[in-house]
């Protein structure tokens, strides 16, 4: 058993005779010192629809009453739920969409710039490939891939070695070199944290500076 003094509460001295495990006793002064959560929001930050406690959204009600909902309205023909489109109506019946469809004949794909869908000539930009009758995307010198354009990558100085280079022209392989910052301490090649010293010398640089 161990013997522990208590408090003095009033003029009477208090002892406790238990076993008391020191693990259970930092848990309940955690439990103390920590705020009790209201059960409820305020009134003022509840939903406006009497005997719900949720947190309101755009409007006022919580999502279960229809808050932070845009209301983009119904088709306008009778017992159709269905969010309308261009004209007041969906799509099936006959709602339109903003976008223009394809020119050709039969095709209700999206158009491209030119009034035609990828499929029948539409492009989605300006460039295009020098090729006659080619609308793919251009690379280097003005033609896509399929008809001669390359992409211009850096490759590492050495002979016969197609890798991606690093600092002087070399892959890592090769002897190419990471560009990292270093601690600011001499001979230190560890990374800086904020203020370019490390977690080494951090501390130090701060005692030197005071």
């Amino acid at each position: 058993m161990i013997l522990i003094k208590g408090h003095i509460l009033g003029r009477e001295l208090i002892k406790i005779q238990d076993r008391i495990n020191p693990r259970t006793l930092k848990r309940s002064k955690r439990q103390t010192l920590k705020k009790k959560k209201p059960d409820s929001f305020s009134k003022n930050n509840q939903c406006k629809t009497k005997g719900c406690t949720n947190r309101p959204r755009k409007g006022g009600h919580c999502r279960q009453h229809g808050g932070g909902v845009i209301n983009y309205g119904t088709c306008r023909t009778e017992g159709c739920p269905k969010r309308p489109l261009k004209g007041g109506h969906c799509r099936e019946h006959g709602g339109t969409s903003s976008r223009k469809r394809c020119k050709t004949e039969g095709c209700s794909k999206y158009s491209l710039k030119g009034g035609n869908c990828r499929r029948h000539g539409g492009i989605y930009a300006d460039k295009t490939c020098k090729t006659e009758g080619c609308s793919k995307w251009p690379i280097k010198n003005g033609r896509c891939r399929q008809h001669g354009g390359v992409r211009t990558r850096q490759i590492c100085k050495t002979d016969g070695c197609n890798k991606c280079p690093l600092k002087n022209g070399h892959c890592m392989r090769h002897g190419g070199i990471r560009t990292r910052q270093k601690c600011k301490t001499e001979d230190c090649s560890r990374k800086p944290l904020k203020g370019g010293h490390c977690s080494q010398h951090v501390d130090i640089y701060y005692l030197l500076n005071m």
